[in-house]
């Protein structure tokens, strides 16, 4: 247990190990409730805390119990006199001073600047405190005022009130960045072994970066609770509501990665804010502070496995990174097994797959919510992607009697990329009947294209991309948009814009599987131009992806 920092354990842990007579977490307990680290200060409960601690034979308590009963933060039966609680002070405190503890030294110097039970020796405690100024804020402090000379009693204070004057008053006049620094500082994504580095520099200066206009609004969930625009505000919200308003930053997490432009180092700003939330959210849980922490743990490593995963469209050695996705995304379909409302699984089973470990793939598709048939179908397109048709086929047969028509569908892309239209449709009515959203997108896509029901199908086209559940869809919108038979009410610049925002969505939101088949398909040939024609190909890599010729 050496090795433990525990100054970074929740208090449930610490009173865990503390209750098996682990003194250095009955020492970090105390600490943390007498500052008051776990909410309110606890002198009492710290006092009892020290006191085992003291009755095992731990000196390091002597000086906090020697605080405690000096500033009579306690009371102590069978003490009558001021002289009672300073001598006992006294001697815990030279107890602490005896293995060297600054909390023994700075306490025994109280004592001797206001002359309790000690001879008053202002100049001796000045001289101490000049010694451990660069060690110890509270020391430094105390002997400036003694250099300045307007050293009172209300300045020797216990040292969990302590304030510095000086240092409340540079962080207000810091402001908001100041206050943002030091909350970066603090549970950062590297302490948690995250090997993405971003400088906090780098962070600082991105903070007026106004999210709301650069990103489709959708994507903030918290649009109800959040009233600002830039990064600032965001953080500034988070920090206030005592990080109860993680959410906000998987959200920022999301917008870095989709935004319209987005490059290789807005995905690591990606990264960053959705590890950082993962970490704040795993602290929140641990320590019964977040209700909802389990279930901001779950978006949160999901957003980091679709940061991973997903393509920004350059070419860059941080993404994708299938190895980080796999893991991540499993770490999110662990945090769901309570929760059950994400696709996690599917993810991490999309990852594993293109690592080629079949066996984990097969096992996080089958786990997905206990469903076999949502399983058995993604199984079976995993098994078609690298080339393995007669393992599709049994998966997707045998997913077909289930209730999500997922089989339905990339059954009915198998046959009609072979030219059975007749068996891909009656699939895919299937399917539609049974709500899955991408059988509908072909039906919609499909009449469309016969010029059948045009605005109809448009409209459903149109409602499945801006309901954001159907990947497939972005492909048609941009086909249809630049189809030069367009005929609905639109101008050539609306096309346009609407058929690049098709194109850059699909780009990010399309099946993260392909992204590491665009890898295989396309880095061979050493280009530098990692252009979003290929990664559409590559998108729809089953053979039902668009002409680019």
């Amino acid at each position: 247990m050496a090795d433990i920092d525990y100054f970074e354990l929740s208090r449930s842990t610490l009173e865990e190990l503390a209750g098996q007579g682990d003194t250095d977490a009955i020492i970090a307990l105390g600490l943390g409730l007498y500052f008051g680290s776990f909410g309110e200060t606890d002198a009492g409960s710290a006092f009892d805390w020290f006191s085992e601690a003291y009755r095992k034979g731990e000196a390091k308590a002597a000086p906090f119990l020697a605080e405690m009963i000096y500033f009579r933060q306690v009371s102590i039966s069978g003490f009558d006199s001021d002289e009672d609680y300073c001598r006992r002070a006294y001697e815990l405190y030279k107890e602490g001073e005896e293995i060297g503890m600054i909390a023994a030294i700075r306490g025994l110097c109280k004592m001797m600047i206001r002359g309790d039970y000690l001879e008053e020796d202002v100049n001796g405690a000045y001289e101490r405190l000049k010694e451990l100024e660069d060690k110890d804020e509270e020391c430094a402090h105390l002997a400036s005022l003694l250099e300045e000379g307007t050293l009172t009693d209300d300045d020797i204070v216990p040292c969990n009130e302590f304030e510095d004057d000086e240092e409340e008053e540079s962080e207000e006049a810091d402001g908001d960045e100041c206050i943002i620094r030091r909350w970066l500082e603090r549970d950062t994504p590297e302490s948690d072994g995250f090997n993405l580095s971003v400088d906090i520099d780098e962070i600082i200066g991105h903070l007026d970066d106004y999210i709301k206009d650069d990103i489709d609004e959708g994507i903030f969930r918290f649009n109800e609770y959040f009233s600002g625009e830039s990064v600032k505000d965001l953080l500034l919200d988070v920090i206030n509501s005592g990080d109860e308003a993680l959410e906000e930053l998987v959200a920022l997490a999301k917008c870095y990665r989709l935004m319209s432009g987005a490059d290789a180092d807005d995905y690591a700003r990606a990264a960053y804010w959705a590890h950082k939330a993962a970490v704040l959210a795993r602290k929140g849980w641990n320590d019964n502070s977040l209700e909802d922490g389990l279930d901001l743990m779950t978006l949160a490593y999901g957003e980091l496995g679709n940061v991973f995963f997903s393509y920004p469209g350059y070419k860059d050695d941080r993404f994708p990174d299938v190895e980080a996705a796999a893991k991540y995304y499993r770490m999110a379909a662990e945090c769901d097994e309570i929760v059950f409302n994400y696709d996690f699984n599917i993810s991490a089973g999309r990852a594993y797959a293109a690592l080629g470990r079949y066996e984990e793939m097969k096992e996080m598709f089958s786990s997905k919510w206990g469903i076999p048939d949502i399983g058995e179908a993604w199984c079976g397109q995993m098994h078609y992607v690298v080339g393995d048709i007669g393992a599709a086929m049994e998966y997707w047969k045998a997913s077909l009697g289930g209730y999500y028509g997922w089989g339905e569908y990339f059954l009915g892309r198998y046959q009609y990329s072979h030219g059975d239209s007749y068996s891909a449709v009656k699939n895919w009515e299937k399917g539609a009947g049974k709500g899955n959203v991408e059988c509908q997108a072909e039906l919609a896509a499909m009449a469309f294209g016969k010029r059948i029901d045009m605005q109809q199908n448009w409209d459903m086209l149109m409602n499945l991309y801006n309901g954001g559940e159907c990947f497939g869809v972005f492909k048609y919108v941009y086909r249809y948009c630049t189809d030069p038979d367009f005929s609905f009410d639109m101008d050539e610049i609306q096309r346009n814009m609407l058929a690049g925002e098709a194109l850059a969505k699909g780009m990010r939101m399309f099946c993260p599987y392909c992204a590491s088949l665009y890898l295989d398909q396309f880095k061979e040939d050493g280009s530098a131009d990692i252009g979003a024609d290929k990664a559409m190909k590559a998108w729809g890599f089953d053979y039902n992806f668009l002409d680019f010729s």
